[in-house]
């Protein structure tokens, strides 16, 4: 009996996996027609509605207060508030990860993508100098 129990229990957990595993591939798409700045907008709103409801606020309230003591309670709402939103954003511009770098060697200020002018000087003498080229990067914001 325990072992049918078992049997049970992994395959209504491998048909939940792949009912969300579906799920989650049907709503990226769906996302992916919409325009990546004003979807990023509502996912943000959302999540920053939405976020102080769910169990993870009370955890990362927690952590807030554990890391900050000195912070009220009205900056570490807004700490989380901003921490929601920004997980609505990413959430929303991943579906649109492909179209995020719209760089344009002709017009290099233009696009989604803030960048320096010398760092676009240095990269590009890097692609046209023939020589490979190794490049170390810090993954600081989103």
């Amino acid at each position: 009996m325990r072992r049918m129990v078992r049997r049970l229990r992994r395959a209504f957990k491998r048909a939940s996996n792949a009912l969300l595993g579906t799920l989650a591939i049907g709503v990226l798409s769906g996302v992916r027609l919409t325009d990546p700045d004003r979807m990023s907008d509502f996912s943000g709103w959302m999540m920053r509605t939405i976020g102080p409801f769910l169990p993870e606020n009370r955890i990362g309230r927690a952590n807030l207060v554990a890391a900050f003591p000195e912070k009220g309670r009205s900056e570490i709402d807004a700490i989380l508030r901003g921490c929601w939103e920004n997980l609505g954003r990413m959430g929303a511009e991943f579906a649109h990860l492909d179209r995020l770098w719209s760089y344009d060697r002709e017009q290099p200020m233009r696009g989604r993508i803030d960048l320096a002018q010398p760092d676009i000087e240095r990269f590009h003498k890097l692609l046209d100098d023939g020589k490979p080229a190794l490049i170390f990067a810090a993954h600081l914001a989103n």
